[in-house]
């Protein structure tokens, strides 16, 4: 390679570096589509144990730092799990936030307590009909 060369892919390289730095900027921007969720890829299984072994502390050390939130650092707050396979993970639900899912898991929890009323006001409904059908 000559010198034009070297200078222009250079230029090219530093362009995709200014590019790729403002959809960086842009996307540290928009919480909302953070989900919580961080994939890190360990070279080393050893480092891998070494992360889960470190979290490890006990369950009254986990019982504390969620009644005591205050009383503990940000950082101790993260939780490390060893990742699923690949194909495990429902990729087109990765957009959903902890708190959607929450509202979605109420919502049926509410809809299956309905139902479940309404099977028991059906029965004893039936029930009461039943006696008063026998008692005339």
């Amino acid at each position: 390679m000559n010198k034009d060369e070297v200078d222009t892919t250079f230029l090219e390289a530093k362009a995709r570096v200014e590019i790729l730095t403002k959809k960086l900027e842009e996307s540290t921007t928009r919480s909302d589509e953070f989900t919580g969720h961080v994939f890190i890829i360990c070279k080393n299984q050893s480092d891998m144990h070494k992360v889960l072994s470190y979290q490890g502390k006990g369950l009254l050390y986990e019982i504390a730092k969620y009644c005591l939130p205050c009383c503990f650092d940000v950082e101790e707050f993260w939780e490390f799990q060893r990742a699923p396979e690949p194909s495990d993970i429902s990729w087109e639900n990765m957009h959903v936030s902890a708190c959607g899912k929450f509202c979605l898991g109420l919502r049926s929890w509410i809809a299956t307590l309905i139902l479940i009323v309404a099977s028991f006001g059906a029965v004893a409904g039936l029930k009461y009909w039943q006696k008063g059908e026998t008692l005339k």
